[in-house]
């Protein structure tokens, strides 16, 4: 879908994407964000720092996924989105919890870090942000980086246009991470 590539952007993190794309909403301070109760804390410190409200709300641990009646509960007038997580590399049913999402008019952000599979899942098309990670301890790693879909194509002309004010990540850098790896390789093998 040519509309849909067109709103991929490469990007050095998810932290990195969700940072961006939070500074391209400008949600005043004290808006709420649902969000799965399990993340690298770099998530939550993130939306903390953009002065969001997190609202979490658990995993079931047999099925890793977030009760929509819990979601539509935890939803007040200063919910503005909900970051949908997918865990330990299994995909999250989501679709109920995106009626609801859409119902309340949120915006909704699909975590697909821990979930890339190549082809077989590229984030549900009504979420408005998914985001895939290839850090080096991901599956189908890349060493770093991440990739960015935004549905909006202002909101994504605007994260990309604020993506290159941020420090660009160096070639020297990128090499300094491939000789760590290969030197943990060379150990582990």
């Amino acid at each position: 879908d040519v509309d849909q590539c067109a709103n991929e952007m490469v990007c050095l993190s998810v932290r990195t994407g969700i940072d961006l794309v939070l500074n391209a909403l400008n949600f005043p301070p004290g808006f709420e964000m649902i969000v799965t109760d399990i993340n690298i804390p770099d998530m939550f410190a993130i939306i903390n720092w953009h002065e969001l409200t997190l609202v979490p709300i658990p995993v079931n641990k047999y099925t890793l996924n977030m009760s929509p009646a819990q979601v539509e509960a935890a939803i007040t007038p200063a919910t503005k989105a909900i970051l949908i997580t997918h865990l330990f590399g299994g995909i999250m049913e989501i679709e109920a919890i995106v009626a609801i999402a859409k119902k309340h008019n949120l915006i909704i952000f699909e975590d697909c870090a821990q979930a890339y599979a190549g082809n077989l899942y590229s984030g549900n098309p009504a979420s408005d942000v998914v985001m895939f990670s290839f850090g080096f301890i991901k599956t189908n790693t890349a060493i770093s980086g991440a990739m960015i879909k935004i549905k909006d194509p202002a909101l994504y002309a605007e994260v990309v246009a604020q993506n290159g004010d941020y420090h660009q990540q160096g070639t020297t850098g990128y090499y300094k991470k491939l000789l760590k790896v290969l030197f943990v390789k060379l150990l582990t093998d």
